[in-house]
């Protein structure tokens, strides 16, 4: 069957720009899951329950973009 997949742009702070501050939040909350002392479930762009590479490649690939408004 078809899987709907969900894939946030990278903002991890939620202040509508992707840049320097999300990625510096997603590398402390790298290689984290909930429970961890540096989870941040912000920081877990593809919502898999993990930060991992996966996380930093959507973040990568929408680095420097800013959201309408």
């Amino acid at each position: 069957g078809a899987q709907n997949v969900l894939l946030n742009n990278g903002d991890v702070n939620g202040d509508n720009t992707v840049n320097v501050v999300d990625f510096l939040a997603l590398r402390q909350a790298f290689g984290s899951a909930p429970g961890a002392g540096n989870w941040n479930p912000m920081a877990d762009l593809n919502k898999d329950g993990f930060v991992s590479v996966a996380d930093f490649l959507i973040l990568r690939k929408n680095f420097g973009r800013s959201g309408a408004g």
